[in-house]
């Protein structure tokens, strides 16, 4: 374990990866490249230097591109989790792979997402407090974007407990795809398909939802053009 967190962590690689176009008509996203490096390896290295000692990662479309692509890795245990017969999105997917987790709390990474600075797994870990948190996830203030693809998710109050925004309560933080979770609420959930987001509701009804801000920088690579930016960041800085 690291600081209660289960030494087994989880990235997704299942996404259909619709919105790149043509770069994933014959390509899962996860192996499409910034500056020479996948973003799965990418998403990999963080895992590593981070410490843990296994990761899940699961696989749907061009699945057997992802499994091959894998076994060059040597520094650390990999463990599949196929979703080839059904997409369970990603509360789905963490539920399916339960099993390989020695304990209830898992550090989850979206393998879409290219980060720049302090890794945020260890941002996480040391960030997390198990008596107080069922969730942390690592956040994005909006106001430190350049151009904002979409608007903020959340609002944190000074003790970092997230809220849902409303008409008086504005989002300013971006989720980044990086998260500490328990695994209670999914193992209570009835479904095979389901998206974390209804677990997010339970926890932020609960005030057990928390946020930390990440101080490096981070994009989302949903789409061409994203990729193009993450590229010329790495490059570039």
């Amino acid at each position: 374990m690291i600081n209660g967190v289960s030494d087994t962590a989880m990235i997704y690689a299942a996404g259909l990866g619709t919105r790149m176009g043509a770069l994933t008509r014959s390509m899962p996203k996860p192996l499409l490249k910034i500056d020479g490096r996948t973003l799965l390896d990418r998403s990999l290295d963080v895992v590593v230097q981070a410490g843990f000692a296994r990761v899940v990662v699961n696989v749907h479309y061009c699945g057997n591109m992802i499994v091959e692509h894998v076994h060059a890795r040597r520094d650390l245990e990999i463990i599949i989790s196929d979703e080839s017969q059904q997409l369970l999105e990603t509360g789905g997917g963490l539920k399916n792979a339960l099993p390989n987790f020695e304990t209830n709390a898992v550090f989850v990474l979206n393998s879409d997402t290219f980060w720049q600075g302090d890794n945020p797994a260890t941002d996480l870990l040391q960030a997390w407090n198990p008596q107080k948190m069922d969730a942390l996830l690592a956040l994005m203030p909006t106001a430190r974007m350049a151009n904002p693809k979409r608007p903020g998710d959340f609002s944190m109050d000074q003790n970092g407990i997230l809220r849902w925004p409303s008409e008086t309560l504005a989002a300013p933080f971006l989720y980044t795809g990086a998260q500490i979770i328990k695994t209670e609420e999914f193992k209570n959930r009835p479904e095979a398909k389901f998206s974390t987001f209804a677990i997010w509701q339970k926890l932020i009804a609960a005030q057990h939802c928390h946020g930390m801000v990440y101080d490096g920088q981070w994009v989302d690579v949903g789409r061409p053009e994203a990729l193009l930016e993450a590229d010329a960041l790495a490059r570039h800085g």
